[in-house]
């Protein structure tokens, strides 16, 4: 991802919990903790990691490493999202502009799923929710 801010000249990224909510959870059970992250270009691979197995206090099962199941990560100029599920082990990536999406393609291409077909294969073809496929592809095609 820092090659990616650095190739789209962007300096930092946020990253934050949606699930656990942030007020409901976090704030509710810590009330000095939020489970958001401000990395920049310049931090180093080992403050990122930092950053995300940083904990309130007496809650190490709390860290962003470990207790995020839904996950937005955005731009500092809000041209670029993506929201991530780890139950689903997946993330929708949407871009502002075509040229920050072929970057951002031509960096991650060997994690890509191609089409929304593909997302959608990927995520129901081991489910009950066989059915949803098509909807899915109906609303975001």
């Amino acid at each position: 991802m820092k090659y990616f801010l650095l190739k789209t000249n962007e300096n930092e990224m946020y990253f934050s919990a949606l699930d656990p909510d942030q007020i409901e959870y976090f704030q509710a059970n810590f009330s000095n903790f939020f489970c958001s992250i401000a990395l920049s270009t310049d931090d180093r691979e080992e403050d990122y990691i930092s950053a995300l197995h940083d904990y309130p206090a007496d809650s190490p099962a709390d860290a962003p490493a470990h207790n995020t199941n839904l996950i937005g990560i955005f731009s500092e100029k809000c041209s670029w999202a993506i929201y991530a599920d780890r139950d689903l082990d997946v993330a929708v990536c949407g871009f502002i502009k075509r040229d920050q999406l072929a970057i951002f393609k031509s960096i991650f291409k060997e994690i890509l799923l191609g089409s929304v077909e593909d997302a959608v294969d990927f995520i129901y073809s081991n489910t009950d929710h066989k059915n949803l496929k098509s909807e899915f592809c109906d609303n975001y095609h």
